[in-house]
């Protein structure tokens, strides 16, 4: 094999993906990334709540709800990947499902 057909790998060779961003690109993106997800959030409870013609304090309590539970479901997957080194979301297609008695 010849070098022009296999590119070199040095140990200082970092994958893009890898790379540390600068600061201000790193709160820009971060910023970015809590807005849609907020967004994503807020966006569900608010079209069932119209298409179920629910009313404002009920709408209020379902958006609530939605954060709360969001926030939980972070938290587990925050502590699920710090105990065992890999998020729910990673290891929900490699566990075996539970078998019911």
């Amino acid at each position: 094999m010849s070098s022009a057909t296999s590119p070199s790998k040095t140990p200082s060779t970092v994958h893009p993906v890898d790379q540390i961003l600068p600061v201000r690109q790193m709160l820009t993106l971060g910023l970015q990334h809590m807005a849609v997800s907020y967004i994503g959030a807020i966006a569900v409870p608010l079209i069932v709540a119209s298409a179920l013609k629910m009313s404002q304090a009920d709408t209020v309590v379902l958006i609530s709800t939605t954060l709360f539970c969001s926030g939980i479901a972070t938290l587990l997957q925050t502590v699920d990947a710090a105990l065992n080194g890999v998020s729910v979301a990673d290891s929900a297609a490699t566990k075996p499902a539970p078998h019911s008695l």
